[in-house]
């Protein structure tokens, strides 16, 4: 196969991979799912989502919550909490999670001083956490109204800790969340304590749920936006949107946790890991909000107390970039949600080297090219061996088109002949490709770290390169990457089929077209690769003598005979 021929095909796999995994994410395996319908709320004007039933057989059934769907709350019905990396605002009515802002991730260069905002209660938008307690008689939990001591907690200068209570009285239970935040972390530890203060026995469950409206996710997107959760049997499992319009999640789990993603960033609710749950999906209908409500949560066993009796629930929730080490930290499997694709030990290995590498350049940009040096550098030899290879075709160059002349009108014999003059000059058609091959996978490891990895979301080279993942704005490295490819192609022998020899004239271009939508950082990759294979194949290729090497051949077999 003739190395330009191959360039074609990698384009073509990389191409295919991307579709093939974006394919996957569309059309996944089913997961065990129930099978019950999707829960109708028919006093959308008074709901904001639903407080689930105690008992797991009964999950599907979907209790009203009566508080306001999109919420008007004035300063005296909000918490606003704010530490060093968080800012976020509890709602007392419900006690809902209904904003959260990632203080040190501006929203875009051009807003450096806008963080992003991961929760919202606004309408077409809506996504909140929520947790609280629900009653085995399966009737409908009111929404009360929590009080706080203060309406503003601040994390001050020189805290490590910040810790408050919010209390309410629910019929006959009373209900105290305490929540704790510490200094440069994004986990919100959070005790629910119940307290029957009725002269009879009451029966119920904790729960934690996230309440998303489905996002407005750009198709050519490839970043999940979407549930998840763990169990010790799949530590982690996603959980889409049409998953849950088919049918509802309904699952038994020790410990666990349950997610939603998006490009960077998620939510989620990470319960005590050796206490039994259930954990569900629902599918509610919200006219109020524009459109539906999807609920992924979690249900403890079940609670019995005596009057008098208290129970506590210590739980956590997470709201923050998607960081491997950090998610690790905090629950099993957590760390899964940043998903590298079905190369994810390459990308894995990749982005150690790249954080390494970081630490002592300061630079994102210049540590993906130092990265690819040191990549070029483990493929050196097999590299070397390629472009011998190509010396070689090329010293056949003229018999190769001898033999086209000869056999011009039968394409099976000039074939036949081409093959035996491969066999006689020990020559193997093939030799240019290893070092390609072995690329494609480093090429689709890399493209996602670069898109996956918030470490380098708005991280800047040089000059024009102010974000590398995202593409080059002007457009400058694609087209230095076409011309560097175009001067490798002149370096090397030319095609002996005469369509491939067209077909080498607009790869070039082909290929600056393609990489003119990639990743800055990935385009950046693939330049310096190609400057350095420029580099080494020049050096390869004059160094190389082709006969003086068939010349030691034979010396060299001819003493191994003698010595036989």
């Amino acid at each position: 196969m003739d190395i330009k021929r191959l360039l074609l095909t990698v384009c073509i796999a990389v191409v295919g991979v991307m579709l093939w995994t974006k394919w996957q994410d569309e059309h996944p395996n089913n997961p065990s799912f129930s099978t019950t319908q999707t829960q109708t709320v028919t006093n959308a004007g008074e709901q904001n989502g639903f407080v689930p039933s105690a008992t797991p057989s009964s999950i599907s059934t979907a209790t009203n919550r009566a508080h306001s769907a999109i919420s008007n709350a004035n300063n005296n019905s909000v918490v606003d909490v704010k530490t060093d990396l968080l800012h976020f605002v509890i709602n007392l009515k419900g006690g809902d999670i209904i904003s959260a802002q990632l203080l040190q991730y501006p929203v875009s260069l051009k807003e450096k001083n806008t963080p992003t905002s991961i929760l919202s209660n606004q309408s077409g938008q809506y996504y909140v956490l929520q947790n609280g307690v629900t009653s085995s008689t399966g009737q409908a939990a009111k929404a009360t109204l929590f009080q706080s001591q203060n309406a503003k907690y601040r994390l001050k200068e020189g805290q490590n800790k910040l810790s408050f209570s919010l209390k309410s009285q629910q019929g006959d239970l009373q209900v105290i969340k305490t929540f704790e935040l510490y200094r440069g972390d994004y986990q919100v530890h959070v005790t629910t304590k119940i307290v029957n203060t009725s002269k009879s026995k009451w029966s119920g469950s904790f729960y934690h749920q996230i309440a998303r409206q489905k996002p407005n996710t750009s198709v050519s997107s490839m970043a999940y936006d979407a549930g998840a959760v763990s169990s010790h049997h799949t530590p982690y499992q996603k959980v889409k949107y049409a998953d849950m319009d088919k049918s509802n999640l309904s699952m038994a789990v020790q410990g666990g946790w349950v997610a939603m993603q998006q490009h960077y960033f998620l939510s989620a609710w990470i319960p005590n890991a050796k206490d039994q749950h259930h954990y569900y999906s629902q599918v509610l209908d919200a006219p109020s909000l524009g459109g539906d409500v999807y609920y992924l949560g979690l249900t403890s066993d079940l609670v019995q107390l005596q009057p008098g009796q208290s129970a506590k629930n210590v739980s956590s929730f997470y709201v923050g970039p998607e960081k491997r080490a950090r998610l690790a930290a905090i629950a099993p499997g957590l760390e899964l949600t940043l998903d590298y694709g079905i190369l994810s030990p390459i990308s894995s290995l990749i982005f150690l080297v790249m954080q390494n590498l970081y630490h002592i350049l300061g630079n994102w940009g210049w540590t993906i090219v130092v990265v690819t040096c040191l990549i070029k550098l483990l493929l050196y030899w097999p590299s070397a061996l390629s472009y011998r290879s190509m010396a070689r075709m090329k010293m056949l160059a003229p018999r190769l088109k001898s033999l086209q002349e000869r056999h011009a009108d039968d394409r099976q014999a000039l074939s036949k002949a081409t093959m035996e003059l491969y066999k006689s000059e020990k020559v193997n058609p093939m030799g240019g490709c290893l070092p390609m091959i072995v690329q494609i996978p480093i090429f689709i490891a890399l493209y996602w770290v670069l898109i996956e990895s918030v470490e380098l979301r708005q991280a800047p080279f040089i000059l024009w390169i102010h974000d590398l993942s995202v593409k080059d704005p002007f457009y400058v490295l694609p087209i230095l990457m076409g011309g560097s490819m175009f001067l490798q192609q002149k370096m090397s022998p030319a095609p002996a089929d005469p369509s491939m020899a067209k077909m080498q004239l607009i790869m070039p271009i082909v290929f600056t077209v393609f990489f003119m939508h990639f990743p800055a950082g990935l385009v950046l990759y693939w330049l310096t690769n190609n400057l350095i294979s420029v580099a080494q194949q020049s050096y390869v290729m004059r160094s190389y003598d082709p006969k003086k090497a068939d010349q030691a051949r034979r010396h060299k077999n001819k003493k191994k005979r003698q010595l036989a």
